[in-house]
């Protein structure tokens, strides 16, 4: 009977904390929506997740340094099938569906180098995601967008000045040279884009491994195939020899960048 009340009353606790983290939801959504407006959200919600995959490493790696914890799994995914529009040739043909995870855990060595992350809403048209339209009290009623779209160039542009910028003035903080770098896992966003951004770090083609044609663009998850697959082909040792670079970008607009060492 005891372990029956005990039953009942944890499910009462799990069921008033779903329905309390709604609400908290909810009324957090109205004020943001009320500021950025739906469109947006919008990009908020499609940047985010190729700047968490960087933000939630960087947080999962301070939790465990802090002693309180021992391990800790990021995971990055993405269906950007759903919201690809399909008769556009100039996105559709992009991107892909993919997921990939990271675990981590304590070690005396340091591990986690150098961190920056940028976030510029200003530019935020030159990728935007589908986004339903509010209707409700709180919100001017907008209509839907129902698929991703990309200005090529704007970002193309962005990711060879921008984030090659921020890649070089994290590695000049951190008092090391590009040369001491072992591998740059960039977000797989264009084969060409890699190819100038090489040239601009002044670093081998063949320190910046690709996988965008196998894959296409995966957005959240292609740092973590990549890492995955360079651990596969023995590029990376996984024996705390290697310093790698790891660089994500993409709508919002966001960028942000670790220097690990594995």
């Amino acid at each position: 009977m005891a372990s029956k009340k005990s039953f009942v009353k944890g499910a009462l606790i799990l069921t008033f904390a779903g329905v309390l983290a709604k609400v908290l939801g909810a009324l957090y959504r109205i004020p943001f929506n009320r500021i950025v407006g739906e469109e947006g959200a919008a990009l908020y919600a499609l940047g985010y997740s190729l700047y968490l995959i960087l933000f939630a490493l960087s947080t999962a790696e301070k939790y465990i340094s802090s002693g309180m914890y021992q391990r800790g799994i990021v995971i990055g995914s993405e269906t950007l099938s759903k919201v690809l529009d399909w008769s556009d040739r100039s996105t559709s043909v992009l991107f892909g569906d993919g997921a990939g995870g990271v675990l981590l855990e304590v070690s005396d060595q340091k591990t986690f180098l150098a961190e920056n992350l940028y976030t510029d809403g200003s530019r935020g048209n030159s990728l935007e995601s589908c986004y339903l339209g509010l209707s409700s009290p709180y919100s001017d009623e907008v209509s839907d967008r129902k698929y991703l779209t990309m200005d090529g160039r704007a970002v193309f542009d962005f990711a060879i000045r921008d984030v090659t910028k921020s890649i070089q003035k994290m590695i000049a903080d951190a008092s090391m040279e590009a040369e001491e770098i072992d591998y740059f896992l960039l977000h797989q966003a264009n084969d060409r884009m890699l190819d100038k951004m090489s040239k601009k770090l002044g670093v081998s083609r063949e320190k910046i491994p690709a996988n965008m044609m196998e894959y296409g663009n995966t957005s959240a998850a292609s740092i973590p195939i990549l890492l995955s697959e360079c651990v596969e082909n023995h590029r990376i040792k996984m024996d705390g020899s290697q310093k790698i670079l790891l660089t994500g970008f993409g709508g919002g607009l966001t960028w942000g960048t670790l220097l690990v060492t594995i």
